[in-house]
């Protein structure tokens, strides 16, 4: 069922199409390195000098391709050509003819139209412009079954209208010249758009060269694993692997593969799609009719409104075009090549696109060592760990290691990953090694003054850790401890002082040797804070405190704490004063509204009028000497405090 002039046409197009595309030459990758980030950075070249090099790339990855493509070495690169993002139009007739398929005559029809056109298929013919066309069955002969057939319009070259049927199942013959524009049209489309998830990128190049092209898409991220094998007392053999896959798209073969580790400021824009900029619509401006009074001109009104020149329209639809609908990818690169630590992949590797791998990287027996940890921070035993090592300018990613011996396998560390430095990663429970901690505190004053109005108070409180420890065997040691900066450390181990080295500001790591048998270590904790405490401030409380605690201060010290306890004790008898005081003002003064409602209800000439007046000037006079107690009670015990504190 093919249209067979139609058909010839088009085998002749696409042969012309492939001699046309031998010349260019393809895009060999030759490296490819793999960044932790979901990146890969592809670099290849043409086999030979050319001047035109095509790349073909999955659809998703165009846009990142167009973006970053640098070409290095002989060469400059004119432009990048491939079939627009948005394809052929559905509604067009290469888009229709397309959609249906160039072996289905109704794709053919579909795309024909209102062209003039020829068919013939079996007995029937017609010519004329193409009317339309469905789908319709003809009926078989006895009891064979119905065929599928197409009803054809056309409009003849006479005027009148013809219709024929021609039957699916035999050879139909569509030609005409609107055909093989049609066909000669979507050639170029097919060998740009073999497939919806691909495209071939045509580079153009300003003469012969063979320059390298490189390019950054999209990809899985590779991710790492460890071994750390151990072959007696000595460090271990760390072994880093990479497991990734081949998601570029592309075929390796024989690449260079370098792995990258590092952190760089990734953006994803879309410089493939078509980007178009909304307008706001300007409606015609109809004619209206009303009613008004008659107005006087007003000189100061302007009379008329200028209209404006082309020019401004322009400028006005420039500045709409120029708003932006994408942010650009804007920022300081951080991707610094002093940034990235790159991991050569030994020799070179074939791998299809699509397939997985797994492949050594780096191994170093300098890097990772053993020894036992314990924190003082956590509650669990002691810990067989791995001690990363790391050389400053090399950094390696984050995962596990899984851990050998001489007896197999010992564990999982989990590797956080470094920047130089040195990182403790556990991997068992020791079962030479047990510790036992026992905790003590104490809080004490250790020195107080008073004078000049204030009171000193400086306070001690003593953090004891005792770790008991018991090693099969001698031992090396990692201990972390919590140190912070207000804190005096002491640490002794069997009863030598050793010492710990700061690193954070909460954190600091003693590494010591434990000998066989039975250790101790002993870790003191010192904190010192210093109070003022004004004459205000000095509570019961405060004083209750300073007795208890400041058991060791001199004597006289003892003493002046023992008069100020004095005059505290009268500040709360002048205090309670006060407050019985208040309490009485309060009576008084709901005694004296009383009888001042009551004073409405009755004569005040009257002799209870009278003694009403009476009482009410004495309750007032006994409140006012009371507030003025008050007043004086509070400048003793001001003074008292003062006094206490000189």
């Amino acid at each position: 069922m093919r249209a067979k002039k139609a058909i010839a046409i088009l085998t002749a197009a696409l042969l012309a199409s492939a001699a046309h595309a031998a010349d260019p030459a393809e895009l060999a990758v030759e490296r490819v390195t793999l960044a932790t980030g979901g990146l890969a950075l592809l670099q290849g070249r043409p086999a030979d000098t050319t001047d035109t090099i095509t790349l073909e790339a999955q659809r998703s990855h165009v846009a990142d391709v167009l973006r970053t493509l640098l070409v290095t070495g002989d060469g400059t690169v004119a432009s990048v050509d491939l079939v627009g993002a948005e394809g052929v139009a559905p509604d067009t007739p290469v888009g229709r003819l397309i959609a249906g398929g160039l072996g289905d005559p109704m794709s053919l029809l579909s795309a024909a139209v209102g062209e003039t056109i020829s068919i013939r298929g079996g007995a029937e013919q017609l010519r004329g412009a193409l009317l339309g066309f469905q789908r319709t069955t003809v009926p078989g002969d006895g009891d064979a079954p119905g065929r599928d057939a197409v009803s054809v319009s056309v409009l003849a070259d006479d005027g009148g209208l013809a219709r024929a049927t021609f039957a699916l199942d035999e050879s139909i013959d569509i030609s005409g010249d609107a055909i093989d524009d049609i066909l000669e049209e979507a050639v170029p489309v097919l060998r740009e758009a073999r497939s919806n998830d691909r495209r071939v990128l045509t580079i153009r190049l300003d003469g012969e060269a063979q320059p390298t092209l490189s390019f950054v898409i999209p990809t899985t991220v590779w991710r790492p694993s460890y071994r750390a094998a151990f072959d007696g007392d000595g460090p271990a053999i760390l072994q880093a692997w990479a497991t990734l896959e081949n998601t570029t798209g592309f075929d390796w073969s024989a690449v260079d593969l370098q792995l990258a580790v590092g952190t760089p400021v990734a953006f994803a824009q879309d410089v493939y799609a078509p980007l178009r900029v909304s307008r706001p619509q300007a409606p015609f401006a109809v004619g209206q009719t009303l009613e008004t009074e008659i107005l006087r001109p007003n000189p100061s009104v302007q009379r008329g409104r200028r209209i404006g020149s082309a020019s401004d329209a322009i400028a006005g639809v420039m500045a709409m075009a120029a708003a932006p609908q994408m942010e650009a990818a804007v920022g300081e690169e951080v991707s610094t090549d002093s940034a990235l630590s790159i991991f050569t992949v030994p020799g070179t590797i074939d791998l299809s696109a699509g397939r997985t791998l797994s492949v050594p990287f780096f191994q170093s027996g300098d890097v990772a060592s053993r020894s036992a940890y314990f924190s003082l921070m956590e509650e669990r035993p002691v810990m067989d760990a791995l001690v990363i090592d790391a050389d400053a300018g090399t950094q390696l990613p984050g995962g596990l290691i899984a851990v050998y011996g001489e007896n197999g396998y010992l564990g999982d560390a989990r590797f956080g990953g470094s920047v130089g430095g040195t990182q403790i990663v556990p991997f068992a429970i020791a079962s030479d090694l047990t510790a036992t901690t026992t905790r003590d505190g104490s809080r004490s004053i250790s020195d107080l003054n008073i004078g000049g109005g204030m009171l000193r108070i400086v306070r001690q409180s003593v953090e004891t850790a005792v770790v008991s420890l018991q090693a099969d065997e001698q031992r090396e040691l990692v201990v972390d401890i919590p140190a912070r900066s207000d804190h005096e450390i002491t640490i002794r181990l069997n009863g030598f002082p050793v010492a710990a080295t700061q690193i954070s500001p909460d954190l600091a790591r003693l590494e010591i040797v434990l000998s066989e048998g039975a250790n101790e270590l002993v870790l003191t904790a010192t904190r010192t804070l210093e109070d003022r405490v004004t004459a205000g401030g000095v509570t019961p409380r405060l004083i209750q405190e300073v007795q208890s605690l400041g058991a060791e201060l001199p004597p006289d010290r003892l003493a002046a704490v023992q008069a100020l306890a004095q005059v505290l004790n009268e500040i709360q008898r002048l205090e309670q004063q006060i407050r019985d005081a208040d309490s009485e003002v309060t009576g008084l003064r709901e005694a004296i509204t009383l009888d001042r409602d009551t004073l409405q209800v009755i004569d005040p000439s009257t002799a209870e009028g009278a003694e009403l007046r009476r009482r009410l000037i004495e309750r007032t006079n006994t409140i006012d000497a009371l507030l003025q107690r008050q007043t004086d009670l509070r400048v003793e015990i001001a003074t008292k405090r003062e006094a206490a504190l000189r």
